[in-house]
């Protein structure tokens, strides 16, 4: 599937109403009617500890991306390039693909010690926009390491970290941001390892579930399981705004949320992602 490319970066990261990052991951564990009150007991128990371990695997694989941002831009090789004072346009989108490939990365860009882009990878024509207006860059700027997960359109989760970029006795160069797509490889791997079904899925502009990564069953089911979410949300008249809310507690959502398919019941609860304000984009929600 052909991700989309981003003309303005910011737009990522800025907040916008109506763009929510959600996680829904399933287990398929079947409750017997008689004995729901019982098993529903147990699933909470199994749903809060698992939800734990989603969301680390998830974040844990951006601070990957980030520590190895911060390691190349640490390598004395890398920091001459970048100093070079004849360097132009062009060379810095030499970097700044050198670097994508080198970090794994869907793309990178380089931002100078004032807040304007330099080169982005996927983008030879990027214009040299101010991008100061990013938390992430601006805590990149201020020599802090930052990440957050972000939403490109309507239904691409991404998870970004920015790195500063510091010369001789720490003085500071600018800051370089990298970005990986949140993909259906990611949704299986960590289903894989929590026996779950995933799926990622963004609120778009009319507050309607979209489809972002899922694992195999996650995305056979995704139309039941997307209009189970667009009314559950709707049917609570706060629920997308509480979706969005301040706070990132893994325990977002104390009730449990039930939902029929084929005629077999499964249950779920949500927990937030945050962005890189900290405020939470996005909700992780297991059945």
């Amino acid at each position: 599937m052909r991700m989309p490319r981003l003309s303005l970066t910011t737009r990522i990261f800025l907040s916008s109403a109506g763009i929510v990052v959600l996680i829904l991951a399933i287990t398929l564990a079947v409750t017997q009617r008689s004995a729901m009150r019982a098993a529903e007991r147990s699933i909470t128990r199994q749903l809060d500890g698992t939800m734990l371990r989603v969301r680390e695997l998830v974040t844990s694989d951006r601070a990957q991306l980030a520590s190895r941002a911060r390691v190349y831009t640490e390598s004395p090789d890398f920091r001459s390039g970048f100093e070079n004072p004849k360097n132009e346009h062009n060379d810095f989108l030499d970097l700044s693909q050198t670097a994508a490939e080198q970090l794994g990365a869907q793309w990178t860009q380089f931002i100078d010690r004032d807040g304007v882009r330099l080169a982005k990878s996927d983008a030879p024509t990027a214009a040299g926009d101010t991008l100061t207006g990013s938390p992430l860059v601006r805590a990149a700027l201020e020599q802090e390491i930052s990440q957050g997960f972000g939403v490109a359109g309507d239904s691409t989760l991404i998870e970004t970290v920015a790195v500063p970029i510091l010369g001789a006795g720490g003085r500071l160069l600018g800051a370089l941001m990298a970005a990986r797509y949140v993909t259906d490889s990611v949704a299986r791997a960590v289903g894989s390892l929590t026996q779950t079904e995933v799926m990622f899925f963004a609120l778009d502009k009319h507050d309607e579930p979209r489809l972002a990564a899922a694992s195999e069953q996650a995305r056979a089911s995704s139309r039941p399981l997307l209009l189970a979410v667009s009314a559950r949300l709707h049917a609570d008249s706060d629920g997308v705004q509480q979706a969005g809310s301040a706070g990132d507690s893994v325990a977002a959502s104390a009730t449990l949320d039930k939902v029929t398919l084929n005629g077999e019941h499964f249950v779920s609860k949500r927990a937030l992602l945050p962005s890189a304000s900290g405020a939470p984009v996005g909700s992780l929600r297991r059945s």
